[in-house]
């Protein structure tokens, strides 16, 4: 069998089977249980802990050397339940591969002329959008520790609306799961269908969740 649930705070899925199988079957959703509570394990259960996000702010620095660049899990590294730092990272070796053309193009050398600086100002704004996505959701505990930005308990709120919407609506869910993987930026989530939808439909879908 292969599942994956994942706690926050202490709460950890145990690393024997029994335990293991325990801690599925006490999730609100019943599905990833089900499908693994009569499969037969193919390995031994492994425990992962990731202490948190980390970001790195090279494009800040007044000096940066020419000739290297940073991505990657060195510039950026995100709570993997979300699934978007290989992501992140094939958008990085793009960007930088984008830039070198872009540069030969303009008859330049990648190696002087500021290139390497540059380049961190631009793959600061690609990560802009998955950073936003995963500290949103995580502070969406109050548990979490870090510095919230102002507008982080009114995301919180709209995107735990958002979440339950994709329950029960296709054009959401679809748009939600575009974000998440980085297709379209995180104001899709704006659309003034699901706007409406989160706003107006919300008390209906909590009835509905909590049948």
């Amino acid at each position: 069998m292969d599942g994956n649930p994942v706690g926050w705070f202490g709460d950890h899925p145990p690393t024997d089977e029994r335990g293991f199988l325990d801690f599925a079957a006490s999730l609100p959703v019943p599905d990833l249980y089900r499908a693994i509570k009569d499969a037969e394990p193919v390995s031994p259960i492994a425990s992962h802990r990731f202490p948190s996000n980390r970001r790195r702010h090279y494009e800040r620095m007044r000096r940066f050397p020419e000739g290297l660049v940073v991505l990657g899990d060195a510039l950026c590294s995100f709570n993997p339940i979300y699934g978007q730092g290989m992501t992140t990272g094939a958008l990085g070796v793009r960007l930088l591969d984008d830039s070198l053309r872009e540069r030969r193009q303009n008859g330049g050398s990648a190696r002087v002329g500021g290139f390497s600086r540059g380049f961190q100002r631009k793959i600061a704004r690609v990560i802009d959008s998955p950073w936003l996505l995963t500290t949103t959701e995580d502070f969406r505990s109050p548990r979490t520790v870090g510095r919230r930005a102002w507008s982080s308990a009114l995301l919180g709120w709209y995107t735990a609306r958002i979440h339950r919407l994709t329950w029960s609506d296709r054009f959401t869910a679809r748009r939600f799961l575009e974000v998440m993987h980085l297709t379209v930026r995180p104001t899709a989530l704006f659309h003034p269908y699901i706007v409406f939808r989160a706003l107006t439909q919300g008390s209906h879908v909590d009835q509905a969740a909590r049948k």
